[in-house]
């Protein structure tokens, strides 16, 4: 940065802490003092003029890219033959660039969106709503974990560990009986939000918070209208109804501070913390939510009972014709809306990146998969996003490898409150302490017609 502005060093003069001295570029034995404030301005704005591009850019290079990428399998296409080994290295070294500008994109995006949200007062999709009885409710339509008291009383807690009689009082009304104590609002407010941005499901689903097992009613027999004449008898309908319950399973993890850390006044643990256990959550989430087995664990949506099935004929290979059978096997009313997503490993997703559909022949259409040229827009797949999760299995033998479904129809059930217990002897050996969190919750899809899924010979 100093080297940005033509400058070969700085340090600040003694008995000065505003001003510093920098030799300017070309004579080194040259000094001059400057004002602080107006340096480290100087040091934004021409970093700002030194952006190579914007995100709208980046995407535009990601684009052309993959153009280039395509361009080799199109040769290949056009000759009749499979790419040789060298036009596969050339295609994955571009890819490879494509990915990178894609991580890029999604980083600053991410940025983009909480700078965002710091500025607008719209609803969240997910709330942190602890639950609490009224008589612990400090005032009217007031959280008691929202209260300056409590949040002090919290932060102390997690930074010290010893509480005063003042602190001791003011906890209470949050202590867990499993040991630990309910996070403060706004600290529960910032791990949902780290969840949130990790978790793609959480971010398609519908998410309720509910203090009990809780039936979800699933209409087995849709009911069903047709035109009648004037003064015409009605058909009857009788739509019948099954239920899917959501229980709750306990979500945990465990982080270690240092001693140091800790005592280190300028480390806000706090924000440490949130963002550690929202990425966990988030990451766990996204793995029960999608690959869980139902025993001891929510049951994903792969392993859904009944859902819509597509085998390919390969053990490791997956073709276009599979891709459309897998889209078509969900039915057309539960591809409609705007929450239905594919969702498969990034693996996979290399291998569907090169498959084109059969509007000109086979082989020579449309590429299927699609880069997202827009601010916030995901790749997509015959029209429809798709994510990658490293929690879903490669195309290997057996696996399921591909999932498309509409999380319109996939419940998660935030039970009770997020807890933090604060760990001072486990770790004390090595001079560190621990801080364990966990949260219960349960998901699952509740119409096994709104999933549809690939898998392996």
């Amino acid at each position: 940065m100093i080297d940005h502005l033509g400058l070969d060093a700085f340090a600040y003069p003694p008995g000065n802490h505003r001003h510093v001295k920098h030799a300017i570029a070309g004579t080194p034995s040259t000094f001059q003092f400057v004002d602080v404030p107006a340096f480290c301005a100087a040091i934004i704005e021409n970093t700002n003029k030194g952006d190579a591009m914007s995100i709208q850019e980046k995407r535009e290079e990601r684009a052309k890219l993959v153009k280039q990428a395509r361009a080799i399998l199109d040769v290949a296409d056009a000759d009749n033959r499979n790419i040789t080994a060298e036009e596969e290295a050339q295609f994955d070294a571009i890819m490879q660039d494509a990915d990178a500008l894609s991580s890029t994109i999604e980083r600053e995006e991410r940025l983009g969106g909480f700078d965002s949200k710091l500025s607008e007062t719209s609803t969240r999709v997910t709330r942190f709503e602890p639950t609490t009885n009224m008589e612990a409710v400090v005032a009217e339509n007031v959280s008691p974990y929202g209260t300056d008291e409590y949040r002090n009383a919290f932060q102390g807690y997690l930074r010290g560990g010893r509480r005063a009689a003042g602190e001791l009082r003011a906890l209470e009304v949050g202590t867990a009986s499993e040991g630990g104590n309910i996070v403060d609002d706004a600290m529960g407010d910032a791990i949902v939000q780290k969840a949130d941005e990790v978790s793609f499901v959480r971010g398609l689903s519908r998410v309720i918070t509910t203090n009990s097992d809780m039936k979800i009613p699933v209409e087995s027999t849709k009911v069903a209208a047709s035109i009648v004449a004037e003064e015409g008898a009605y058909s009857e309908t009788d739509p019948a109804f099954g239920s899917t319950t959501l229980s709750s399973y306990k979500l945990a993890t465990l982080v270690k501070v240092s001693e140091e850390l800790l005592w280190d006044s300028e480390f806000d643990l706090s924000a440490y913390l949130s963002q550690a256990f929202g990425r966990a959550f988030g990451l766990a989430e996204d793995q029960y939510f999608l690959t869980g087995s139902g025993s001891g664990q929510p049951t994903g949506v792969i392993n859904t009972s009944n859902v819509n099935n597509t085998d390919a004929a390969a053990a490791a290979a997956i073709t276009s014709d599979e891709v459309i059978d897998v889209y078509h096997e969900l039915p057309n009313e539960y591809r409609m809306g705007n929450r239905c997503a594919w969702f498969a490993a990034d693996g996979t997703i290399k291998l569907i990146r090169q498959l084109k559909d059969t509007s000109g022949g086979a082989g020579t259409g449309n590429y299927m998969w699609q880069p997202g040229l827009q601010a916030g827009q995901p790749d997509t797949l015959l029209g429809m996003p798709i994510y990658a999760n490293s929690n879903m299995p490669a195309a290997t033998t057996g696996n399921i490898s591909l999932g498309l479904a509409n999380f319109d129809y996939f419940y998660i059930a935030d039970r009770g409150s997020i807890q933090v217990q604060r760990l001072d002897e486990l770790y004390a050996g090595n001079g560190y302490v621990g801080f364990r969190a966990y949260r219960r919750l349960d998901g699952a899809l509740v119409q096994a017609d709104a999933g549809s899924i690939l898998t392996m010979a």
